[in-house]
């Protein structure tokens, strides 16, 4: 809750803006999950071929006890439109647009000012900014890494072929 956030650390307080830019944070955050478990099941269908029904599986959701929520019928109605949405984010460019800018505010404020741990609305938000993305910084700097640790070589975007650059030993 907003009180439980506010009482994180002394002195943080949370304006009437804040609240709504929470409010966009957890409905991007939780379709974000959901995008990515779908993806999980579409590539579990791909090996297994268990003939993925999404708005089946989005039924069950319905009848349980714990994944109710007031977007599963969007999400539903998203795969009977499209059976091949390439991802959930793509049926819900409104909340993107409207909620994208507050999602990263928001999250940058409560970090900054509480030493509250947010991994879910981090993960969230990096899977979408990642799916949104021409180059995915994140890969790049694993591709470095890889060549750091063990001379792998990378490729570079200014450059075409594979490079591999002479770092310094690690001990």
């Amino acid at each position: 809750s907003a009180a439980l956030l506010a009482s994180a650390q002394a002195g943080f307080s949370l304006t009437d803006s804040d609240i709504d830019a929470l409010e966009h944070t957890a409905t991007l955050s939780i379709i974000s999950s959901y995008a990515q478990m779908f993806q999980c099941l579409r590539a579990m269908d791909t090996q297994y071929n268990f003939g993925l029904d999404l708005p089946a599986t989005i039924a069950t959701f319905r009848a349980g006890c714990i994944l109710k929520g007031y977007l599963l019928t969007p999400m539903t109605k998203a795969f009977e439109k499209d059976p091949n949405l390439s991802n959930l984010l793509a049926a819900f460019p409104e909340a993107l647009g409207d909620g994208l800018t507050p999602y990263r505010q928001i999250l940058g404020k409560l970090v900054a000012g509480t030493s509250l741990g947010l991994p879910v609305l981090t993960a969230s938000l990096c899977y979408i900014n990642a799916m949104f993305a021409e180059v995915i910084p994140s890969g790049q700097v694993v591709s470095l890494q890889r060549d750091v640790f063990g001379r792998h070589g990378f490729e570079r975007l200014d450059k075409p072929g594979s490079h591999n650059f002479q770092w310094p030993e690690l001990q």
